[in-house]
């Protein structure tokens, strides 16, 4: 029988060792963002991709261990290169700067040298066989133990946090379909009229004229998307994860979990409904689980924000200096296909579902990237990226964006009202507003909270748009929904309002007196 010591010095198993280890490294140091289902396929993928090169080099080179080792070689060079670049990049001055186009120089150097030593080397590289297998296993070991700490320390349930009760008894006969649109960052009338010099009135008015009810002086309760969605989805405020969390985590693992169980889906569910999501492309709403449909999806289950590090940190972040323009119209085309996707198959739902429908969709838009002109032409991204436009550039991009969004969304409410067999509720908010305050639009403190200056639009047939009131926030749109259509008795919650920066997300601080002036 062979021994642990034996395998580790016949088994070539250090290249995919080298993969793992940066891949695990890199969700290790950002577990508190990132989901473990969404770094699967991109591990299976790397490590598939190992496996194809060490077979091709072992079939030239007629050497299973020579083949390994330049494997090994080839997946440092390539995972580190990035952690490098950038540590040197962030500790030069502006007269010394380091391009990718130097600094490429020596990583492809270290690949000719490396190789052409290893197939040249009449050495059997026993020895080197065993240490990388050592480091490797040694490495993998070290990451999957810091991640099984931190799994065990913040092993985080739904039942660590008061949820609201299910009412489960709640009438269903004639119940309207319900669609639920968000537009990210799309802040309400007023300031877009004094930052941006934009008049959303006649929007305003049309919506108005086809029976909406527009909270005039609307906010948000929170700034970042992942706290306000699972608010308004779980119509309950998020400060007890402060509590739970602590005021200087980072995590959002719990909050996604509320997101993918949320009440009101629970709630609609169990009464019969059929819950319609939609791929948003933002990683805390493009799959919820109990959904019973997930449309426009191309990406399977893959974090987007998990590829956008691991590019940084690998060598594919200096060959975007040579297909910058092709990469960048690519990033545009998808997010405009995206969007036109979310608006197209929208108002084709009921065409072939008979139940009464749940409809989730949170369009990223008008934030950014900016892809759309204000009659929907393409816009080049390259030209209208946020980091390369001066202020008055990123404005008229911001505002394009929402002028093309402005004429979709009419046109899509007039085909789900005047389609249905039933007026359906149709709410349209966005998550919150805009960080003017980043922008170098202002610095006065009453306005520096203009974050929370959300869009917040009812349409409720059945002549129950008197039980709006002019002060509600998402945090209760769905307790009003569900006591006036499904005889419900949810007591509404104080309609505060907070703010809190991506540093400290659970470090709430009030800011219902400064937005409501009082």
């Amino acid at each position: 029988m062979i021994d642990l010591e034996s395998w580790i010095k016949i088994l070539a198993a250090h290249p995919f060792l080298f993969i793992l280890f940066p891949i695990l490294f890199l969700y290790s140091n950002n577990i508190h963002l990132l989901t473990f289902e969404g770094v699967i396929l991109p591990t299976i993928g790397l490590l598939s991709f190992g496996f194809i090169l060490w077979i091709i080099l072992r079939f030239v080179l007629k050497s299973g261990r020579k083949s390994a080792i330049l494997v090994s070689l080839y997946a440092v060079l390539f995972f580190s290169y990035g952690h490098i670049f950038h540590l040197l990049s962030e500790n030069t001055t502006e007269s010394f700067e380091i391009g990718h186009e130097y600094f490429l120089i020596p990583f492809l150097a270290l690949v000719v040298f490396g190789t052409y030593y290893i197939v040249k080397s009449k050495r059997r590289f026993d020895n080197a066989t065993t240490i990388l297998n050592v480091i490797g296993i040694v490495l993998v070991v070290m990451v999957l133990g810091n991640i099984l700490s931190y799994s065990l320390a913040h092993n985080y349930t739904e039942a660590d946090v008061e949820v609201v009760n299910l009412q489960a008894e709640m009438s269903v006969e004639n119940a309207p379909d319900i669609y639920y649109l968000i537009f990210d960052a799309y802040p309400n009338h007023n300031v877009l009229s004094k930052f941006f010099e934009y008049d959303n009135d006649e929007f305003i008015t049309d919506l108005t004229e086809r029976g909406f009810y527009v909270v005039p002086e609307s906010h948000s309760n929170y700034v970042q998307s992942f706290l306000s969605i699972s608010s308004s989805l779980n119509m309950k405020h998020m400060n007890d994860l402060t509590n739970v969390l602590g005021i200087d985590s980072k995590d959002q693992q719990l909050t996604y979990k509320m997101l993918n169980n949320n009440v009101v889906m629970l709630n609609l569910k169990n009464m019969g409904y059929k819950i319609i999501s939609f791929d948003s492309g933002y990683w805390g709403t493009n799959a919820i689980e109990i959904a019973d449909e997930n449309l426009c999806t191309k990406t399977l289950n893959v974090d987007s924000t998990f590829l956008s590090y691991l590019k940084r940190t690998t060598i594919v972040d200096a060959f975007e200096l040579f297909y910058w323009d092709k990469a960048q119209d690519f990033r545009a085309d998808d997010q405009r296909e995206k969007i036109l996707c979310q608006f197209s198959e929208l108002v084709k739902i009921k065409d072939r579902i008979q139940e009464p429908i749940f409809v989730f969709n949170h369009f990223v838009s008008p934030h950014g990237p900016y892809v759309f002109g204000p009659n929907g032409e393409s816009v080049s991204y390259v030209e209208l990226d946020e980091l390369q436009m001066n202020p008055q550039e990123r404005k008229k991009a911001f505002t394009d964006q929402v002028t093309f969004l402005n004429k979709n969304i009419k046109e899509v409410i007039d085909k789900l009202i005047l389609e249905s067999e039933k007026p359906p509720i149709i709410i349209i908010q966005s998550d919150h507003g805009i960080d003017i305050k980043t922008w170098g639009l202002t610095n006065d403190e009453r306005y520096q909270y203009a974050r929370n200056a959300n869009l917040n639009a009812y349409y409720l047939p059945d002549n129950k748009h008197e039980l709006i009131y002019d002060t509600i926030t998402p945090v209760n749109s769905f307790r009003l929904i569900f006591n006036a259509y499904f005889d419900s008795n949810y007591s509404f919650v104080d309609d505060t309002m907070y703010s809190s920066s991506e540093d400290q997300p659970y470090n709430f601080t009030d800011v219902t007196d400064i937005l409501t002036g009082r």
